[in-house]
């Protein structure tokens, strides 16, 4: 009887985490504006303003998602 308890509580756990876990893809457009233009002769690459643009916009986004990670833990 015990054993059946288990396995019925173990199974709607998994159930629920793997409901509220869902992760959702997120495609971003590729153009000219988001790839660097050429390598350059000391290793660096010459990129365009909306390289630039989306790099730094991007990096705000970890940023933020950082932010809430951390609030979750804290609950």
């Amino acid at each position: 009887m015990r054993l059946i308890a288990a396995i019925l509580i173990l199974s709607a756990g998994l159930l629920l985490s793997s409901a509220a876990c869902k992760t959702t893809i997120k495609t971003l457009p590729v153009n000219e504006d988001d790839v660097p233009v050429q390598m350059l002769e000391n290793g660096n690459y010459e990129v365009t303003k909306g390289y630039v643009y989306r790099h730094v916009s991007m990096m705000a986004e970890i940023q933020i998602l950082k932010a809430r990670i951390k609030e979750l833990e804290r609950k």
